[in-house]
């Protein structure tokens, strides 16, 4: 499926980061929510939280029901404290309703957490959050431009973040990824698959009914994220709106090729210049060159061929 749009660029001086002089990863976290979304997810959140480590620049997102659950972040904590054996410090975020809490607050303090809470109306303060999640905005919507099923939201936002942690970054030492900048290695990209791709995905014999000898073994369905292995694979099921299946067992189907001719002529009479698209699905590569006393025409008619993704 087509992944095309424009994007403004701000140009301007970053200073690079040095990820080598002290252990810094993970101790201040920048985070910022976004929803309320129009259409609930396929699991019924309406919201999302995304974390970003100032250091390594590695985020993570999370996905709310409503804007006061401030389990969310206490969850994350906790992870990072036993994946990673580090404390985290501090915390930088705006004066929004989800993170200036009583219970929150508390959290942070019993803790050792410090609260660093960003101006009023001065979006620039929690900056890295915020242009984060216009960036995860601006892909999500993308990858959805295809897609109908628009409670799909929460995925695509997921494979954002994944993609984003594997893209080189331009505030990191030699443009490495987040990814290696936390985990010291390169990331694997091969498994990388096209967000909506078509797949047919392996119906375990546990789960056949009785009497299905002569039934299919596979049932269709479109990619839509990853897991934390690199082997097994989100997949929504169509015929089952409501479900999504996390499975190795599963074939890719072929990205369809598209063939796209046009036409170039040039007149010296006229100078004029005539371009002409045609959507021709078989291959045409031809080169006429004519010429006459009275009008020299040159007309050149070739044929492209590429994969959509």
């Amino acid at each position: 499926m087509p992944v095309l749009y424009q994007k403004a660029l701000i140009i301007n001086q970053q200073k690079v980061l040095d990820i080598t002089k002290t252990p810094n990863a993970l101790k201040l976290i920048h985070t910022d929510l976004s929803g309320k979304f129009s259409v609930p997810s396929i699991g019924k959140r309406n919201y999302y939280i995304t974390v970003i480590d100032n250091h390594t620049r590695y985020s993570a997102i999370v996905f709310l029901t409503k804007k006061s659950d401030t389990s969310a972040i206490k969850t994350f904590v906790r992870q990072i404290e036993k994946q990673y054996d580090i404390k985290i410090q501090r915390f930088r975020h705006d004066n929004g309703g989800e993170y200036v809490n009583d219970e929150l607050q508390e959290y942070y303090k019993s803790n050792g957490i410090i609260c660093e809470l960003t101006p009023p109306y001065a979006h620039e303060s929690n900056g890295i959050a915020k242009r984060y999640n216009r960036t995860i905005a601006t892909m999500m919507r993308t990858m959805m431009i295809d897609i109908s099923s628009k409670f799909l939201w929460a995925e695509a936002a997921a494979t954002a973040v994944y993609i984003k942690n594997r893209l080189p970054h331009s505030r990191l030492p030699d443009r490495m990824t987040p990814y290696q900048a936390l985990h010291g290695k390169k990331p694997p990209i091969k498994h990388l698959q096209p967000f909506g791709r078509r797949c047919y995905v392996r119906i375990p014999e546990e789960i056949r009914p009785s009497g299905s000898k002569l039934l299919a073994r596979s049932i269709e369905g479109i990619f839509v994220g990853y897991t934390k292995s690199n082997q097994i694979y989100r997949i929504w099921i169509p015929s089952k709106p409501n479900q999504i299946r996390e499975s190795r067992d599963i074939r890719f189907a072929a990205i369809p090729e598209k063939t796209v001719s046009f036409d170039l002529q040039l007149s010296s009479d006229s100078q004029s210049v005539d371009n002409q698209l045609s959507s021709d699905s078989s291959p045409v590569d031809k080169y006429n060159k004519s010429s006459s006393t009275s009008n020299r025409t040159l007309s050149l008619s070739l044929s492209l061929s590429f994969q959509i993704f």
